[in-house]
């Protein structure tokens, strides 16, 4: 049994990859609380609401894994990419301080690709080579494990041991349809203008061509529902009509099961962005199974 410690742990992406393995999660850590609402709601355990700049060692639990996934707008290209002068890397920093003391068995951080090469990264590395940690990376995206959706991540991770993983075995590719929900909300209709004036910078899918093995959404951001360009696909449902996915069919291209929930007390707009924070389920879990 390995014990985990889940920094910026958003909806429970990291304990919902953990869930049926020899994985326990003694301890997690989120500021929002709508994301908190919804982890407590799945995994009946309500994060802690700790503020990451100024914990201590004494404050967290002792654990095998860290799992971290911090802020990824420090480093995301369509970002100022301000790195560790933008203020919300500072909680990633101040955990780096506490490795030399903690020194867990394995330390994974999660990001966008713009986090390898990054300051933040280096000043990650430097910490993990000078505990003799063994670090190894990997760049994964769910479309490796053949389904229609792009969210590439990059994994950096420190371990006591040396850590080796096998190939990717792709099976089937899964058509886009697998993911759908049959019942449209009428939320998720564009208005007709809005689509006329911006489809041009949208990515939008004939709904007609989704059993192609080819048609693969784009990656869904935390601003998803606001931005119509490079946030997110959308989907062409009649000649007339253009909607968005659904919160719920975007954690389905991620991996979660069939009965992990939103609340409806918490807005689609938030839906949207909680889910666009998450984690794609089946890239954690070939982490997991390296470690």
């Amino acid at each position: 049994m390995l014990t985990a410690v889940e920094f910026f742990s958003g909806i429970g992406g990291f304990a919902e990859a953990c869930r049926e393995t020899n994985i326990e999660i003694v301890q997690s850590f989120d500021q929002d609380e709508a994301a908190n609402f919804v982890y407590e709601q799945n995994f009946k355990v309500r994060p802690n609401s700790r503020n990451l700049d100024s914990i201590r060692l004494g404050n967290i639990a002792p654990a095998d894994l860290w799992w971290l996934s911090p802020p990824c707008t420090p480093y995301t290209v369509r970002g100022l990419r301000k790195d560790l002068s933008d203020s919300r890397s500072q909680s990633l920093v101040n955990l780096i301080s506490i490795i030399p003391n903690a020194l867990p068995s394995h330390i994974v951080v999660e990001n966008v690709l713009g986090f390898k090469g990054s300051e933040a990264e280096q000043l990650m590395l430097k910490t993990l080579r000078q505990c003799n940690y063994a670090v190894t990376d990997f760049t994964l995206c769910p479309s490796q494990f053949s389904k229609p959706a792009q969210r590439p991540r990059y994994f950096l991770i420190g371990s006591k041991q040396k850590v080796a993983a096998n190939g990717v075995s792709e099976s089937k590719r899964q058509t886009l349809n697998n993911y759908l929900s049959k019942d449209v909300v009428d939320q998720l209709l564009l208005e007709p203008h809005v689509v006329r004036r911006y489809s041009e910078a949208m990515n939008i899918i004939d709904i007609r061509d989704t059993e192609l093995p080819t048609t693969t959404s784009i990656c869904f951001t935390s601003n998803y529902g606001k931005c119509l360009r490079g946030s997110g696909s959308f989907l062409k449902i009649s000649a007339d009509e253009v909607r968005r996915f659904a919160p719920a069919e975007i954690l389905n291209l991620l991996g979660f099961p069939k009965f992990f929930s939103l609340p409806d007390s918490i807005s689609l707009s938030k839906q949207w962005k909680l889910v666009g924070n998450s984690l794609d389920i089946d890239c954690v879990r070939y982490i997991l199974r390296a470690l």
